[in-house]
């Protein structure tokens, strides 16, 4: 008789096979940990890209430095690695024709300072030394004549970036002959995109983009 050979499946992702059961047990607990790193040393929330990449961090580690101590101390670390760090961030203005809009006042917050400027007849002004990442920004627009613009802006990339307002997720600048009104943004847009998600670990994303019931359903 043949002796059987057992069916060999595909081998499944081995961090995702040890991490599973730990995430189960300790998710919620790690996560608010980070989250309150976030809200008291940079004054935001933590995205989830970022929740992801710390999680990452905590099981590579053996059981000893996923206490809450460690866990504070190296979100700290990371934060401070990276806060100094500085970009270009240039802003179009354009009308709800598509044209640019010259002599626009913009002010662009980050997590330090307020860069502010007038855009020249391209619609354009940039900012040097944008501090990254940026917390919650606020982007503002001012001319006469035209509808007062606000609008949040979150998780831009990394790198030097142009936003351009009157295209994609942000509204156009409006001319209007009532100086009164206002056109603002009711959510932050954020323009970091899934591609930049590191791709063994957007599996961690998803998961943490999950609801916040720490059950055997996750």
């Amino acid at each position: 008789m043949a002796r059987r050979v057992p069916r060999t499946n595909r081998p499944e992702d081995p961090t995702r096979n040890v991490s599973v059961t730990a995430l189960r047990q300790n998710g919620g607990e790690w996560i608010e940990t980070i989250r309150a790193v976030y809200r008291d040393t940079a004054q935001r929330e933590a995205t989830s890209r970022e929740i992801a990449d710390h999680l990452a961090w905590i099981l590579e580690q053996n059981e000893s430095r996923t206490d809450p101590d460690t866990i504070r101390k190296h979100v700290t670390g990371a934060l401070a690695s990276i806060v100094t760090s500085v970009r270009t961030v240039a802003v179009i203005v354009l009308d709800d024709g598509g044209q640019p809009v010259d002599g626009v006042n913009v002010s662009l917050s980050d997590r330090q300072n307020t860069h502010t400027g007038t855009t020249n007849r391209d619609g354009y002004v940039a900012f040097d030394g944008v501090s990254s990442p940026l917390p919650t920004p606020q982007l503002l627009l001012s001319k006469p004549g035209y509808a007062a613009w606000s609008h949040g802006v979150t998780a831009l990339p990394d790198t030097n970036y142009d936003i351009v307002v009157g295209r994609g997720l942000l509204p156009p600048f409006t001319k209007i002959h009532d100086d009164t009104a206002t056109v603002s943004g009711a959510d932050a847009t954020s323009f970091e995109s899934d591609s930049m998600r590191e791709p063994g670990r957007a599996w961690l994303a998803d998961w943490c983009l999950a609801d916040d019931d720490w059950s055997e359903s996750h």
